[in-house]
């Protein structure tokens, strides 16, 4: 969610353009020296490739910043940007980074597609393994993650890994040789007290 202008800025080492515009939640802000921003005229400069999932082609493929005109302006106060990526496979499909710098912080403030809708091609390999409502889960699960909702994401998740961990006690302990009391012990390795 954004932050008001007094609110303290978490300090995170500015990502790699790949980073944030791909593993960064939105509204998570980065701190620059507004005398020295490098770092923030390479991200809003960034002329490079990225190779992810494409959303128009169903696939993964690998996208070229569009290059338009920069307005690079000194001190950045409330200045929005963007960073476009053309498909390589069709030049009809697109996705998109918006960004804002003010007073030495910049974050993504939005993006098309979606962390959850790039990530969710990646996760079709598990469908195999999971029934179609803890697929669901797990794709929600990983939505919620990349929206910063950590512990919406860790609900989800911590369903899925039971009910795969539960299923597997379900079919071991009718295998001969099984000791089900070693399976309630507590380990000491994992134990808290």
């Amino acid at each position: 969610m954004p932050t008001k202008d007094s609110d303290p800025v978490q300090k995170y080492e500015f990502p790699s353009t790949f980073d944030f515009c791909l593993k960064t939640p939105l509204y998570q802000q980065f701190q620059y020296d507004p005398k020295e921003f490098n770092a923030l005229v390479k991200l809003e400069c960034f002329g490079g490739t990225i190779d992810c999932y494409c959303y128009g082609c169903d696939q993964h493929s690998v996208l070229t910043c569009e290059a338009v005109e920069k307005s690079i302006r000194y001190g950045y106060e409330n200045h929005v940007f963007g960073l476009t990526f053309i498909c390589t496979r069709n030049k009809s499909h697109s996705t998109i980074f918006i960004f804002r710098a003010h007073k030495g912080v910049v974050e993504k403030i939005g993006q098309f597609p979606s962390l959850g809708d790039l990530a969710a091609p990646d996760l079709q390999k598990y469908r195999p393994v999971l029934t179609e409502d803890r697929y669901r889960e797990l794709v929600r699960g990983v939505g919620l993650a990349s929206h910063d909702v950590g512990i919406g994401a860790f609900i989800y998740l911590r369903r899925v890994f039971e009910n795969q961990i539960e299923s597997a006690h379900s079919k071991a302990k009718i295998e001969k040789g099984w000791d089900e009391s070693a399976f309630e012990r507590p380990s000491n390795k994992f134990s808290v007290n």
